[in-house]
């Protein structure tokens, strides 16, 4: 189970308020409530049929709230057909709600159970088990297929509010007929209270909906750095004129589902664009710092370097932001999500990048991102702003105590980065030798990050080369698991898998502890042009689906537990690597990227062959016995470097100007025969 693992946890209502809600109680409980939902006289009233109703419980619940601006209203049957909607919820502009809008607008959502059996969570009230059981606290996560299915739907809908709203957090009510439940759900887990009898006590149901409605926005989960945009900002979005296709694509995405995805003013900290001044300053402030002069700098000196707080004035800078431009759907986790934002101040297009990032990071893509650019490195994103948002944090870790995974319920912390670079996709290359050019500038990139500044970027793929849409030129994007060369000096083993699975080495998804290298990296550039080579030009296989879809799933996705109960792949990597040919042969044999495949796979071949396999056994998680020897002076992939794939690249990249002059040369050593020809022809006419 990883660090994205979904947690849920329930405690005491007591200890729910305590932790999470703050509002004051209602004096007594409300009559006209009771008697809409309750049936039954004096003391013996309990909740009845008609409370799981929608119509019926939303006129009950906003019989509670008297001034709050928040009203319970039924969702739209057709607010998403592919997702789980809740039958009713809270909103902030019930007048404006629509099914095509409810996401953006809904503040709270209401799950109303009406068959026990089929629900996320046991809502059996507690004092309705027997007195043999009820001695014992009875398991609330219903441990069943339907369970599963049902606390999957809440997950989606708990991800479409946060993919709508900025929402650092949001409530949930779950009712049934006979129980209750409240839940708090962020980007850790879910915290549950325990069920309320609403046989015996409608007054708590009545307590939860106050004390929800009576929180002030920032408590009900609302993210304080944003506001809705005004009429005026939005006009000014609408006069922008790029003049470039792409940006005006963005610019056309955020303007044309505004109902859906509200436009807001969004605030981040200015970062100062002469990183090197900064670090300049940071020098002459704090010189007893070390890590700031050589390459060989000492890891935790530089460490101490990007935690200072710089001292001098960050000014906000602000932009438009509507509807995401990527997102990653998972709720626990990082949860990154990207938006093309206009920006107010230079009425120019930026990337904004949103996640919640794992607080005990060594250090933040932001900090490693200014490291960077601070030694000099091109071919990575400008920054322009961004910070963590100190006091957006998850709570959920702190209540998850005793877990069999509680070392998964780690604590985040929400940040912010933007850069002024916007990209398009990889895969939106013309020709196989401009695909080439991208990553070759990707590359140098990398390369250039890893000399000058001891960086590895160890998370190479489609979605982290990015070619910019004004320069046209590729940049390195996502450094979030980029890791130090010190760290990696010192760490002899690797803990766990990071990066993108589908483009790792061979031998790293064949050996879960071997040490992370920069040749991982370089070979992860190869399986990189392997997968836009089966996806984007005609090979053997593109009129056989079935057998490329098989071919993609066996090199990119495979995977299985080894004897030592570690997740490993990359068989089909290895056979095609013990063969020396690429897994598909392009239909244009001498295409830059054909020539390049060859190139490459012959080289990995004579690489892989040297390998000294029983040398590195135990990386597959057993222990290392007596005399058997560890890599130590050299890298176990030798003969991989920076140097060779610069030089495959180029001589596939120039591959068609040596076809040219070799067609050149064959017309004009044939020329004096032509001209023969043609003579002899017209003076037989």
């Amino acid at each position: 189970m990883g660090r994205d693992q979904f947690l849920y946890f329930e405690v005491s209502l007591d200890v729910f308020f305590d932790n999470f809600i703050s509002s004051k109680l209602p004096a007594r409980c409300s009559k006209p409530f009771v008697k809409s939902v309750a049936s039954g006289r004096g003391t013996k009233r309990r909740a009845n049929a008609m409370l799981t109703k929608p119509h019926v419980l939303c006129d009950a619940l906003n019989m509670v709230l008297g001034g709050s601006p928040c009203r319970f209203e039924v969702v739209p049957e057709a607010c998403d057909a592919e997702t789980f909607t809740p039958a009713v919820a809270c909103f902030t502009k019930p007048e404006t709600v629509t099914a095509k809008n409810c996401w953006a607008w809904m503040v709270s959502p209401v799950e109303v159970v009406t068959n026990k059996p089929t629900a996320a969570f046991h809502l059996a009230p507690p004092e309705s088990v027997g007195k043999r059981t009820r001695r014992k606290k009875q398991p609330f996560l219903l441990d069943t297929a339907p369970g599963d299915q049902a606390r999957r739907q809440l997950e989606e809908c708990i991800s479409e509010i946060l993919l709508h709203q900025h929402r650092t957090h949001i409530f949930m009510l779950h009712v049934s007929q006979s129980a209750a439940r409240l839940s708090r759900w962020d980007r850790t887990g879910c915290i549950v209270s325990e069920p309320i009898d609403l046989t015996r006590n409608l007054y708590e149901l009545q307590n939860i909906v106050f004390r929800l409605a009576y929180l002030s926005p920032l408590d009900q989960g609302f993210d304080d750095q944003v506001k809705l945009a005004s009429p005026q900002q939005i006009k000014r979005l609408r006069k922008y004129e790029p003049g470039n296709v792409y940006l005006v694509e963005h610019r056309d995405n955020i303007l044309d589902n505004a109902d859906e995805y509200p436009i807001y003013e969004i605030s981040c900290p200015a970062i100062n664009p002469t990183l090197a001044d900064d670090l300049t300053k940071l020098r002459v402030l704090f010189p007893n710092l070390g890590g700031m002069g050589g390459e060989d700098s000492d890891e935790d000196s530089e460490a101490g370097l990007l935690r200072v707080n710089v001292p001098f004035p960050r000014k906000m800078k602000k932009y438009l932001i509507g509807r995401p431009a990527t997102t990653r759907r998972p709720l626990a986790g990082r949860s990154t999500v990207g938006y093309v934002v206009y920006d107010l101040a230079e009425d120019r297009m930026s990337f904004l990048k949103d996640q919640w990032r794992w607080l005990d990071e060594m250090r933040s893509e932001l900090d490693t991102l200014k490291y960077i650019r601070g030694r000099g490195v091109l071919g990575v994103a400008r920054l322009e702003a961004g910070s963590d948002i100190e006091h957006h944090r998850t709570r959920s870790q702190h209540l998850m105590r005793g877990l069999p995974y509680s070392d998964n319920a780690v604590a985040r912390v929400h940040t912010r980065l933007v850069t002024s670079n916007v990209g398009r996709p990889l895969g939106t290359a013309a020709t196989s030798s401009e695909l080439l050019r991208y990553v070759a500038c990707a590359r140098y990139a990398h390369e250039c990050a890893w000399k000058y500044a001891g960086v590895l970027h160890h998370d190479i793929s489609d979605g982290n080369i990015l070619i910019d849409v004004e320069s046209d030129d590729a940049f390195m994007n996502d450094w979030d698991v980029a890791m130090f060369r010190d760290y990696i000096k010192r760490k002899h083993e690797r803990d766990a898998f990071s990066g993108t699975w589908a483009y790792a080495s061979a031998l790293v998804l064949q050996y879960p502890k071997k040490p992370i290298e920069v040749e991982d990296d370089i070979e992860a550039f190869v399986w990189l042009i392997v997968y836009m080579a089966i996806r984007y030009f005609k090979h053997n296989l593109s009129g056989a689906p079935a057998e490329m879809v098989d071919l993609t799933n066996k090199l990119f996705y495979e995977e299985e537990i080894n004897e030592h109960g570690y997740r490993v792949g990359g068989k089909t990597k290895m056979i095609y690597i013990m063969r020396g040919q690429p897994p598909v042969q392009l239909e244009n044999r001498r295409s830059p990227i054909a020539l390049f495949l060859d190139q490459a796979f012959k080289l990995l071949q004579e690489v892989y062959a040297k390998i000294d396999y029983k040398a590195i056994a135990h990386w597959k998680g057993s222990p290392r016995g007596p005399g058997i020897p560890r890599y130590l002076c050299k890298s176990v992939l030798d003969g991989v470097s920076h140097e060779v794939l610069n030089k495959m690249l180029h001589t596939a990249c120039n591959s068609w100007k040596e076809q040219l002059r070799a067609e050149a040369s064959r017309l004009a050593r044939n020329l004096p025969d032509m001209v023969q020809a043609l003579a002899s022809i017209a003076m037989n006419e």
